[in-house]
């Protein structure tokens, strides 16, 4: 999340700001929309209008997939197209959108063009999406189960590429733990 007083919190003006030029920072809000700032001009260049029904948890952007995925805490993922963001192509929950869902406590796209996207639950059982499965709302496709036999809630991923292909981290209370994704 971001700053509410618009500030880089890098000093004041020019002066304190690195590389600011052509930046925007994705802001998921607990309004349940999210904003997309302009980190040169100290703007908000974008509001989104379609809210979802519980606090925004995490936002994920894909560049090359030219998509913007949020989280919220009902556990609904959805999936826009960053030329289109007035209303989510898709919607998609673990358990079905009139269902319960485990709250998302944050989401990373795996791969640089796969529209696959890692899943932080708050239940203790991240898993790995793959979204580009057909068409409308509730679909996709449970690829992996990143879950042991130990259960923490899930408070953060990370992943990056290797040679031997993409490993992902997950972050409870007491431990990280790596899976090849």
């Amino acid at each position: 999340s971001a700053g509410s007083n618009g500030t880089t919190g890098a000093g004041t003006g020019a002066e304190g700001e690195v590389d600011t030029n052509d930046k925007v920072l994705y802001a998921a809000l607990n309004s349940g929309k999210f904003d997309i700032h302009d980190l040169s001009s100290r703007t908000t260049v974008y509001t989104s209008s379609f809210p979802s029904h519980s606090p925004l948890t995490s936002i994920a952007f894909s560049s090359s997939l030219n998509t913007l995925i949020t989280s919220n805490q009902a556990g609904v993922l959805a999936i826009y197209d960053t030329r289109n963001l007035e209303t989510p192509l898709q919607q998609i929950s673990r358990a079905g959108l009139d269902d319960s869902s485990p709250s998302i406590s944050d989401i990373s796209f795996i791969g640089e063009n796969r529209k696959t996207i890692g899943v932080c639950t708050g239940d203790g059982t991240p898993f790995v999406l793959n979204w580009g499965v057909g068409d409308g709302e509730g679909l996709g496709v449970v690829t992996e189960e990143l879950v042991g036999w130990d259960c923490d809630p899930i408070v953060g991923l990370a992943n990056r590429a290797r040679l031997d292909g993409e490993v992902a981290w997950v972050a409870s209370a007491d431990v990280v733990r790596t899976y090849s994704v």
